[in-house]
């Protein structure tokens, strides 16, 4: 009687030494290093694996206490396989957390292009960010100025210069409808054509509205053979950003200034978005001959004769 009564101490005792060194193992971390390591939960992985691995790379002391937490709180088949940086610190308790929560490391991230970037703005940015080399991105995109729709995407991190600018072509082929496409060609345009006028509006003026008005004025000056006289197209040669270019500026010989040239620029002066390219598809009928934009909020002031148009400078040009 006393041998079993001292084998069921024994087993008490043993049960309680027992119980007390899983709920501190799984709650000590694995070691002092704070440094995160990556490590990856392959698809399909058994329990029996990852607890293996995790001991392998320092993250668990004891792969038995881990398999066991898993079971005891029934979420063997719950780990969220990906790419983590776990830390070392990390009790079995929290890690087991991350691992069933899916706190994985994002192979993905977003980039904004902005309405109006050109070629060389986009490539600078994105060197910036350093996803690919400017230069790389320049010499995949030679001919596409006006075709890299402006727009947020969501790339790989790792994304080629080719994806990246798949990705954008493509989103510019479905905003650019079939249906504006047979109206461009209905009205005797070329898509060229319109991405030119798209790019000049863009960076001319600033509303939806404000791109109408003025797109019925340009495309009206094209007709009659009046020069643009977009301080946009000057400041793409010069590679300025003047509200007014300088007298200087409107004297450089290139078929971009279009103070010096009549007709439309060879070219689009930058990647316009679908406000613009909408105004230059269906611009609005008016009057008006001449625009300038205000200094302090950057307002389109629209007029019908040339005098109207120096006395607004006298007015808003300060």
């Amino acid at each position: 009687m006393k041998i079993i009564r001292y084998a069921i101490v024994v087993v008490i005792c043993a049960g309680a030494v027992g119980f007390l060194w899983f709920r501190h193992t799984v709650s000590a971390p694995a070691g002092s290093d704070t440094t995160p390591r990556r490590f990856v939960i392959v698809s399909g992985e058994g329990v029996n694996a990852i607890s293996r691995n995790l001991k392998t790379a320092g993250l668990i002391r004891n792969s038995l206490a881990f398999e066991t937490y898993l079971w005891w709180k029934g979420i063997e088949g719950r780990l969220i396989a990906g790419e983590y940086d776990l830390n070392p610190s990390l009790s079995i308790r929290d890690l087991t957390r991350v691992l069933v929560a899916g706190e994985t490391i994002s192979r993905e991230r977003d980039i904004t292009i902005l309405e109006g970037w050109t070629r060389k703005d986009i490539a600078e940015y994105l060197e910036k960010e350093g996803i690919v080399k400017a230069k790389d991105f320049l010499d995949a995109t030679k001919d596409l100025e006006g075709y890299l729709f402006p727009d947020t995407y969501r790339i790989f991190k790792d994304a080629t210069v080719q994806e990246i600018v798949v990705k954008m072509r493509g989103n510019f082929d479905r905003k650019v409808t079939s249906e504006m496409r047979a109206d461009i060609k209905k009205q005797k345009k070329t898509l060229d054509e319109i991405l030119i006028m798209a790019s000049i509006l863009e960076r001319e003026v600033r509303t939806p509205e404000e791109m109408r008005l003025a797109s019925d004025l340009f495309w009206r000056r094209v007709a009659i053979g009046m020069p643009l006289q977009s301080d946009a197209t000057v400041n793409f040669v010069t590679g300025e950003k003047r509200p007014s270019p300088l007298y200087k500026d409107l004297e450089v010989d290139s078929p971009y200034n279009t103070y010096k040239y009549r007709g439309l620029p060879p070219g689009p002066i930058g990647n316009p978005g679908l406000f613009a390219i909408t105004a230059a598809i269906y611009p609005k009928k008016n009057d008006y001959w001449f625009f300038l934009t205000t200094q302090d909020d950057g307002r389109a002031i629209f007029s019908k004769t040339f005098d109207e148009h120096n006395w607004n400078k006298v007015k808003y040009l300060k």
